[in-house]
């Protein structure tokens, strides 16, 4: 019986399958909707972004090449000076022929003017001037050409027929000065020049040529920005400038195909390269009619997308899991009586474990209420024990430091009555006097009632009255200079840990000196909270070797005197804190002791 109607208590399986399918559609649904059309206007926003942030590449570069060419139109107006137009004004055949000496003048006139001007302007390679075939310089072949070679030219029939004064030759192949046994790719600003008299008939055609690779200099780095192909196409489409230099003079696409592309000045278009799908952006250079194009791969472009296509998914699984986290936690709410029934069992374990807990028990009349009391009491008594803990770290703490303290007490005493012992053998008895009276007043500091800190004068008094007895001790006196600012005196450190370094700088430094003399330099400053005492002196130093033979003996107890301060330093200060050394041989050492300001 009891079986059966705890059986009943039980929800249907069925109906819990039921109410889960119910309940995640009517969540999930809507999400997917929404997560749809999130996604397009996602993407749709990603592609606007890509482009602008594409088409501001462009329009950058642009900038700077539409510059350099209006630098080489103002060129070609400068070089079309009227003096040029005087020079080859002479229509008469006879005023043209009848004075060599005087064409040989215009010709070096010329040749100098050119020259001026190339000089004027790093980015133009060559000038050169097509002119009557009746001067004579009009077959150097260098500078100067004869005006008839432009004659057969289809694309110079075309443009005079136009009627226009400025022409933009897109790249062909030409020799130049500078290169003489082979062709270079350049593109060229042609100018038309007048007589002075007659604007109508033309005296000369100016070429102001420019290599192929200045051009592409230029637009090479949109290869590194977007990882395409760059191109400078003229306006039906043919290459002018590219990498592969095999595809200039090349169309970038069919004639009607870029007619479409490269009606607009800017913009942007689908087109296939080398059998491979490019996205093409392009952008006008306003001063020759040319175009700027940056040909990129779709699937790169689609890459980005996929990324975010990808992270959309993650999140839309996690979305689902929880969906159906909290479906199946809200099916399963009615069966909370078995959750009520593990808490009172809880409840009555953690009672027998803990004391009894004596504040607000009346309102411990469930099982919840039950088992916060019960938390509350465990609560307490890990604060007491944590306190307990804390407290017994301290005492081993103050224990530490004490036990080290007296270790470097002997350390220091042993050594100074073993001079005793040798000036009371010598008779030194003034000596041994002032010794022994250092040795009391050092003592008497030492103790100082008990306390185990102090401030940073008394220590140095203590280091002081050391260096006085070690002045008695050696036959070779040695110099020594303390220096700190008077603000840091009354910070606080732990006493006798600078004459354990002091002892350092003169058993193993200065003493090793050939005349067992040398300076010891005590300096103490302060910079951002933290309190540095160096000890320097110009003693034999140390080798690498035995730097790091000391280092590894301050936490292997390798060097008894500094691992003692060492110890002390980081227990009082902490682990951050410590000493540092730096030497070299025969210059010297400095031991660093890094504390922290305390007052």
């Amino acid at each position: 019986m009891n079986g059966l109607k705890f059986g009943k208590m039980l929800p249907n399986r069925q109906n819990q399958t039921w109410r889960l399918a119910v309940l995640s559609m009517l969540i999930l649904v809507p999400f997917y909707i929404v997560s749809f059309f999130f996604y397009q206007r996602t993407v749709a926003e990603l592609h606007k972004e890509v482009n602008a942030f594409l088409l501001e590449t462009l329009t950058q570069l642009e900038m700077n090449i539409s510059y350099k060419l209006n630098a080489i139109r103002d060129m070609s107006n400068v070089v079309a000076v009227p003096e040029l137009r005087q020079y080859l004004s002479k229509n008469d055949a006879g005023e043209i022929e009848e004075n060599i000496g005087q064409q040989i003048s215009d010709y070096h006139s010329l040749e100098n003017l050119i020259e001026l001007n190339l000089k004027k302007n790093s980015d133009i390679d060559n000038i050169r001037l097509f002119v009557d075939n009746r001067y004579m310089f009009s077959r150097e072949k260098v500078r100067f050409f004869q005006i008839d070679q432009l004659a057969a030219e289809p694309w110079y029939r075309q443009w005079i027929s136009e009627n226009k004064q400025m022409l933009w030759k897109s790249t062909y192949m030409e020799r130049l000065p500078s290169v003489a046994t082979t062709n270079e790719h350049i593109f060229s600003a042609v100018r038309l020049v007048h007589p002075m008299e007659n604007l109508e008939d033309i005296v000369g055609v100016l070429f102001i040529d420019v290599t192929e690779n200045r051009l592409y200099s230029m637009i090479s780095s949109l290869t590194q920005r977007t990882n395409g192909r760059a191109y400078i196409v003229d306006q039906d489409g043919y290459i002018i400038s590219a990498a592969d230099k095999s595809q200039i003079g090349k169309p970038l696409v069919e004639s009607g195909r870029w007619k479409e592309i490269g009606s607009e000045p800017e913009g942007f278009a689908t087109i296939a390269i080398d059998e491979t799908s490019m996205v093409v952006v392009h952008k006008q250079i306003p001063v020759t009619g040319w175009h700027i194009v940056d040909a990129i791969p779709e699937n790169m472009l689609q890459q980005s997308i996929s990324r975010y296509r990808i992270a959309l998914n993650f999140i839309t699984v996690v979305f689902v899991i929880i969906v159906l986290l909290l479906s199946i936690s809200s099916i399963y709410a009615i069966i909370s009586g078995k959750i009520t029934l593990s808490i009172r069992r809880i409840n009555r374990a953690m009672k027998s474990h803990t004391p009894e807990y004596m504040g607000s028990q009346a309102h411990a009349n469930n099982g919840i209420g039950k088992l916060e009391l019960s938390i509350h009491q465990m609560i307490d008594t890990i604060r007491n024990l944590t306190e307990q803990s804390y407290e017994a770290k301290l005492r081993v703490k103050e224990a530490q430091l004490k036990v080290l303290q007296a270790q470097i007490n002997p350390h220091f005493l042993y050594n100074t009555l073993d001079t005793i012992k040798w000036m009371a053998l010598r008779k030194q008895t003034d000596q041994l006097g002032s010794l022994v009276d250092s040795l009391a007043e050092y003592y008497r500091r030492s103790l100082n009632k008990g306390e185990e800190i102090v401030t940073l004068a008394y220590e140095l008094k203590l280091v002081q009255v050391y260096l006085d007895i070690q002045q008695l001790r050696t036959d070779q006196p040695f110099h020594y200079e303390l220096s700190i600012h008077e603000s840091l005196n009354d910070c606080l450190i732990p006493k006798l840990i600078i004459q354990p370094v002091i002892e350092n700088a003169l058993q193993h430094g200065i003493w090793h000196r050939e005349d067992r003399s040398g300076s010891i330099y005590l300096q103490v400053s302060s910079t951002n909270g933290q309190l540095t005492v160096s000890v320097t002196d110009n003693g034999v130093g140390m080798s690498d070797s035995k730097i790091k033979q000391i280092t590894s003996g301050l936490t292997k107890e390798g060097n008894y005197g500094l691992y003692n301060v060492n110890e002390r330093i980081r227990l009082f200060f902490g682990e951050q804190y410590g000493i540092d050394i730096k030497s070299e041989a025969d210059k010297g050492t400095v031991v660093t002791l890094r504390l922290a300001v305390k007052l």
